[in-house]
């Protein structure tokens, strides 16, 4: 240790001294570098004032080390989720968008009842998804959300059972990363399960029928 304080030098006071080294140097015909510009310690038993980075103050004086304004960080923008289960022997039922921690508005499906298929999409930024069904496994990946489209448009086969699903999504180009973020409950238990960030896992119990999914898309985990 040299004893020096160790107080965090303003930026101010650096751009002060490198214009004063600067003009110290022209004044006197004096090269402007670590050679000749010294430091108290160099010179003395004393780092006083301590804690200046004397080599930084030479690059300030010469123009090498002028501090760029950081871009500011984007702002995160509210990305809409809009999803919806079909009944299996039955029909679509009411579109959801994004999720409700209360109220039967707050989530697709109806409980304690099984699902065939599923669609969903964004207004903003690209989403996949796809489902697992008791009779097939996985299913291929959809990227479209339409229910009058059940060949592109809709994750399932009709009369199979959802029991998983996966989500995963990219924000528009220059946008702040956001993620899927979903959870289910199934006939078989209460409550929801654990929630699940893009495709870091599914959503759902392999076995156990699909009763209830929620989807919300943001950069943290809001349930």
């Amino acid at each position: 240790s040299t004893g020096a304080p160790s107080w965090k030098i303003a930026e101010g006071t650096y751009k002060n001294l490198a214009k004063l080294v600067k003009d110290i140097c022209n004044r006197y015909g004096i090269p402007c570098d670590r050679q000749h510009v010294l430091g108290h310690r160099e010179v003395t038993a004393t780092a006083c004032p301590g804690g200046i980075d004397v080599g930084r103050v030479v690059r300030m004086a010469n123009g090498s080390d002028v501090s760029t304004p950081s871009k500011p960080r984007p702002a995160v923008k509210n990305v809409n989720a809009f999803y919806a289960l079909h009944e299996k022997g039955g029909s679509w039922l009411p579109e959801v968008k994004n999720f409700h921690h209360s109220g039967d508005d707050g989530y697709a499906g109806v409980p304690n009842h099984q699902h065939d298929m599923l669609y969903a999409k964004v207004e903003r930024g690209s989403l996949k998804y796809r489902v697992h069904t008791l009779e097939d496994g996985w299913l291929d990946w959809v990227k479209k959300g339409d229910k009058n489209d059940t060949v592109n448009g809709v994750a399932g086969i009709a009369g199979h059972t959802i029991d998983g699903v996966q989500f995963e999504y990219w924000p528009p180009k220059g946008e702040t990363m956001q993620q899927a973020y979903y959870r289910s409950q199934t006939t078989l238990r209460s409550g929801w399960l654990d929630s699940v960030k893009d495709t870091h896992g599914y959503a759902g119990i392999y076995g156990e029928p699909m009763d209830r999914l929620q989807l919300n898309i943001d950069n943290y985990d809001a349930y």
